[in-house]
C-alpha cells in the first residue's frame, strides 16, 4: 500500500475514533441533555454600599430594588451559598468551597460605591446604577459590561497584579492607578482618561475625548484611533 493511502487511512481513523469518543461522552455525561433544569437559592440582605470579594471568591453584582444574594446552578449540582455577612453597610462574599464553586455567586444591590477584590478573586459587574464607583483589585478579576441604555459614570481604578475588562462602558471620567495590571477596554467611550501605568502594566482602549495618562519605561497603552 502507498505511504499516501497510509496517511489517508490514519487519518479517517483519527477523525471517525474522535466523532465515536465525543457521541459516547455526551451519551454519558447527564449535563449534555440540552433540557438542563436550573434552580436558585436566593437570601435577603441588609442594605449596603461595598462589596469587598475575599480570596478566591466569585460574584456577579447587579442593581435591583432589594438586596440580597444568591446562586443560580444545575438542579443535579449540591450547591449552597458561600459564607457572607454585612457589617458596618460592607458586604462580605468569601469563596465557594465546593469543588463545583465555579458558579459565580449574584449580588443584588440598590446602589454601591465601592468594590474590593482580594487575591484570585473574580467580579463581575453588570446592570449597575451608580453616579461613581471605586474599585480596589489585588491579585484580581474585574469585568464590567456595559447595560443598554447607559448613563455614564466616574470610575476609579486602583489595581495591583489584576485583570481589567471593559466591554463597552461608557465612562464620564475613568482614574487608574495600575501596577502590573493589564486593561482590555476596546469598544467603549470615555470622555476623560487619568492616571498612572506602573511596572509592566498594559492599556488597550477604545475611544477617548481627552487623555491625561502617565507610563513609566516598562509600560504601555494603546488607544483607538
Amino acid at each position: 500500500m502507498k505511504t499516501s493511502n497510509y496517511i489517508t487511512l490514519s487519518f479517517f481513523t483519527f477523525l471517525f475514533g474522535g466523532i465515536f469518543i465525543l457521541f459516547l461522552a455526551a451519551k454519558i455525561d447527564p449535563r449534555s441533555d440540552q433540557k438542563q433544569e436550573f434552580v436558585t437559592d436566593e437570601k435577603p440582605l441588609d442594605n449596603f454600599s461595598v462589596v469587598i470579594a475575599e480570596p478566591g471568591a466569585n460574584i456577579r453584582i447587579k442593581s435591583g430594588e432589594a438586596p440580597k444574594i444568591g446562586l443560580y446552578y444545575l438542579k443535579d449540582d449540591t450547591c449552597t451559598l458561600p459564607a457572607y455577612i454585612v457589617r458596618n453597610d460592607t458586604l462580605f462574599v468569601q469563596a465557594n468551597p465546593q469543588k463545583n464553586g465555579h458558579w459565580s455567586t449574584n449580588v443584588i444591590c440598590r446602589q454601591i460605591n465601592s468594590i474590593e477584590g482580594k487575591a484570585k478573586s473574580r467580579i463581575n459587574v453588570e446592570q449597575l446604577k451608580c453616579d461613581s464607583l471605586l474599585v480596589r483589585l489585588d491579585n484580581a478579576e474585574f469585568y464590567y459590561r456595559r447595560e443598554k441604555n447607559p448613563v455614564g459614570f466616574a470610575l476609579r481604578l486602583l489595581a495591583f497584579q489584576s485583570k481589567v475588562n471593559l466591554e463597552n462602558a461608557f465612562i464620564t471620567n475613568l482614574d487608574v492607578n495600575f501596577n502590573k495590571t493589564d486593561m482590555d477596554a476596546w469598544g467603549s467611550h470615555i470622555k476623560n482618561l487619568s492616571g498612572k501605568l506602573n511596572d509592566k502594566s498594559n492599556l488597550s482602549m477604545g475611544r477617548i475625548d481627552r487623555i491625561s495618562l502617565e507610563a513609566d519605561s516598562t509600560s504601555t497603552y494603546r488607544l483607538e484611533k
